[in-house]
């Protein structure tokens, strides 16, 4: 409980900040970040989980293969569209703004 109040809900970026103002070393900063973005892939936050992943490789940080390979796994979008309680496939003519938006925020899209 300590450690994830100490890691705080601010960004990863702001994180890193923080932790080098403390004067804290390079490595036990990136080890905080690790910490925070397989938090994050617990949490189902695919978008934090990028962030951090993406602020440790801008930073050089050791072992990224094996923390990217705990990114959790999208949410699979419905292929089909409810049509009077059941199932039927989506049409192209289907497709609109708000179904694209939806496929997107559920794979985690920026």
């Amino acid at each position: 409980a300590a450690a994830a109040a100490e890691l705080g809900s601010g960004d990863a970026a702001g994180l890193a900040q923080r932790f080098q103002g403390q004067g804290r070393p390079a490595r036990a900063i990136d080890a905080a970040l690790a910490d925070r973005a397989r938090a994050a892939a617990r949490s189902g936050d695919p978008a934090g989980f990028l962030e951090t992943l993406t602020l440790l490789q801008e930073r050089g940080a050791p072992d990224l293969q094996a923390l990217a390979a705990e990114r959790p796994a999208p949410a699979r979008a419905d292929a089909f569209r409810v049509v009077e309680g059941r199932p039927a496939p989506i049409r192209p003519r289907d497709l609109s703004w708000d179904l694209l938006a939806g496929l997107l925020e559920r794979e985690g899209a920026p």
